[in-house]
């Protein structure tokens, strides 16, 4: 998501006296500064690649938190720009117009994306603006993937695609093993195959992702790390169902070389239908296309009728207002001015939290959020109970005028069904899943350094693959931030039963024992979930995860499970008990 911070008033409106050459001097920024726009991503994805190549995981993950904070430096030093050379900031119809006088400028997708990201950051209109192509339908051909002829080639053809220096560990042991893996998945004469001719990075490892040649053709990926002895295979992932995970929208940005990223999407969307194609623009690091497709979606589902947006299902929440509409993938977070009680935040305490997941290394288990700014739909789209609501607890960020409902800045995401909801109304083999995971959840968010802070299973979600994801951030922290402790025994009656602690408890302890009386799920899932995971309970767990951090231990939870060097390259101590 977004870096900076949208509840920050943006510059005042002012007439910049006679504007008639606006959209010449719009034209002329444009062409000033698609180059660095177009360029952002790639000195990135370099330094990602390098230190694959050597293996320097801490600047692996650097350039996956610079990234993030980067985008908003490039929109930031644009719109100083297009300030500078306009002398002030356009109205909103001097702006609205130059759009129009430039239409033609703006055929490039970058160039449309630009704009969209600036009109947000300025507080002007934001045009809607989607791509071109609808990834979605858009033929295959559309793209530029390449045909490899067998197993040994494809893996010689992605260490070219990481670096001259880097070696293959056993070339053709790994092959003998893909071929034996694909037999064993019904594939015993796997190639050639089709293939996209960038491997795609993300913590410690590379995945090659392709298109098998069966008469049926499933996508798969092969998945690389990089030991002492080379580059070696680590998994293959087969099918729609296990590659998807690759791409799963509640895990970190890969890395890849994209000259043409809407062929890219296109490609990806023909092989994973699946897949919604904005969150394909945004897991490849382009989050202005995808919020762009985002918006559009928006728009689109505020023309369906009236009273078509309303509070999304589930328990509402104490720190945002949310809403969703019927067929919409995507949900409408907005913060309230004051929390509800017993929560006390701000919306910029809010804003700084999620802009804090936006750095973490999410490893599935973190829904992704991107910032919208300026979004405007019309007043009837909107339920009347929930319009009341939105004016009535979120007035900075919401305004109405002119039969138009402005959002100044909401979060959207990928729209969950609450684990709570789930559990109520899933069947029991489905629920029994959801209850596993959802300590599962807890456990990796502990093992890569986050802490849900309010564990209630409301603020969790369930995809359509059944994974348990967190999808509220509001006290969200790393494990250092908090102190773990147990509770010390009662040195007398007078203690044993008095309604407030008689010791003392400073900002940022946690009495892990306290779980007990709420984190578990309903009464029919509680005694599972208590047997599965009495450790979460203990401070020891939680301790034993924050001292390991201290230490700054690289980790990777991929998204696979059984990997041939899984254990030894995440540098992991077992899980569980402790």
């Amino acid at each position: 998501m977004s870096v900076a911070d949208p509840s920050a008033a943006p510059p005042a409106p002012y007439r910049c006296g006679r504007m008639s050459d606006l959209g010449s001097r719009l034209e002329r920024w444009l062409d000033g500064q698609l180059p660095a726009w177009r360029g952002r991503n790639g000195p990135y994805v370099e330094r990602a690649i390098e230190a694959f190549a050597q293996r320097r995981w801490d600047a692996q993950r650097a350039a996956a938190r610079e990234r993030v904070q980067g985008f908003d430096a490039v929109v930031d030093d644009a719109a100083e720009a297009l300030l500078r050379d306009l002398g002030a900031r356009p109205t909103a119809a001097e702006w609205t117009a130059a759009l129009d006088e430039v239409r033609g400028a703006l055929d490039p997708l970058r160039a449309r994306t630009l704009v969209a990201e600036i009109a947000e950051r300025l507080g002007l209109p934001v045009p809607n603006l989607p791509p071109h192509v609808d990834p979605r339908t858009a033929a295959a051909a559309a793209a530029h993937p390449v045909r490899c002829p067998g197993l040994r080639e494809l893996l010689l053809r992605a260490c070219r695609g990481i670096g001259a220096e880097v070696e293959l560990g056993d070339v053709d042991g790994d092959a003998t093993w893909l071929r034996e893996r694909f037999a064993a998945r019904g594939l015993p004469d796997p190639g050639p195959f089709e293939l996209w001719p960038q491997p795609f990075f993300r913590n410690q490892r590379a995945y090659v992702v392709g298109r098998s040649p069966a008469d049926a053709p499933q996508p798969f990926a092969v998945a690389l790390v990089h030991r002492d002895d080379g580059v070696r295979v680590d998994a293959l992932l087969l099918g729609e169902t296990e590659v998807v995970a690759v791409f799963a929208f509640s895990r970190s940005y890969l890395f890849v070389r994209d000259d043409a990223p809407a062929e890219l999407v296109a490609w990806l969307s023909a092989l994973l239908p699946a897949k919604h194609p904005e969150q394909l623009f945004i897991n490849i690091g382009h989050p202005d296309v995808g919020k762009a497709c985002i918006r559009a979606s928006l728009l689109a589902a505020a023309e369906r009728g009236s009273e078509c947006f309303v509070r999304a299902p589930g328990v509402a929440g104490l720190v945002m207002a949310v809403f969703t509409a019927a067929g919409l993938d995507w949900v409408v977070k907005v913060p309230r001015d004051t929390s509800r009680p017993p929560k006390a935040t701000t919306p910029s305490r809010v804003l700084e939290r999620y802009r804090f997941v936006a750095a973490q290394d999410r490893v599935g288990r973190l829904a992704d959020s991107q910032l919208l700014r300026g979004l405007e739909l019309p007043v009837a789209a909107f339920a009347p109970q929930l319009l009341d609501e939105l004016l009535g607890e979120c007035g900075a960020a919401v305004s109405v005028d002119a039969g138009r409902v402005r959002l100044r800045y909401a979060l959207v995401e990928r729209r969950l069904v609450p684990l709570d909801v789930f559990l109520r109304e899933a069947d029991p083999d489905a629920a029994h899943a959801a209850v596993v995971d959802y300590g599962r959840a807890l456990e990796d968010l502990a093992r890569t350094n986050v802490f849900a802070g309010d564990l209630l299973p409301k603020n969790f979600g369930v995809g359509s693959d059944g994974r348990v994801v967190l999808y509220d951030f509001d006290d969200v922290t790393d494990l250092g931030a908090c102190r773990f402790r147990a509770f010390p025994e009662p040195r007398d009656d007078d203690e044993l039963w008095a309604a407030e602690p008689q010791f003392p408890v400073c900002d940022g302890d946690v009495f892990p024992a306290e779980f007990r009386a709420f984190v578990p799920p309903p009464a029919q899932h509680g005694a599972l979930f208590r047997q599965l995971y009495e450790h979460l309970f203990t401070p020891a767990f939680w301790n034993h995860w924050r001292e390991f951090h201290a230490r700054n231990v690289p980790v990777d939870l991929p998204p696979y499970r059984d990997g041939r060097f899984a254990a030894e390259c995440a540098s992991l101590p077992p899980g569980g008990a402790v």
